[in-house]
């Protein structure tokens, strides 16, 4: 990703998380920061889950990741954030 891609999720007004191939945060926009309070770099390397999801929604979550990475799209997925 570039840096201009960055900046446009900045200007998107919607949360965004970017992901590498193990699941962990690359990156996400200042919409996120506002919402949970954790600024980019404090939570750069972990995954999302480990903090801000309640645990029954764990494993729905991952398994949505594992669909997405093999080219299936789950149609919908939505989780709640603590």
């Amino acid at each position: 990703m570039t840096e201009s891609d960055f900046q446009t999720f900045e200007a998107v007004g919607a949360l965004v998380v970017v992901l590498d191939v193990d699941d962990r945060i690359n990156y996400w926009n200042q919409a996120c920061s506002d919402l949970t309070g954790y600024s980019v770099e404090e939570v750069r390397g972990r995954r999302f889950w480990d903090f801000l999801l309640v645990p029954e929604e764990v494993e729905p979550v991952r398994s949505a990741l594992a669909m997405a990475r093999t080219g299936d799209r789950p149609s919908r997925v939505a989780n709640y954030w603590v």
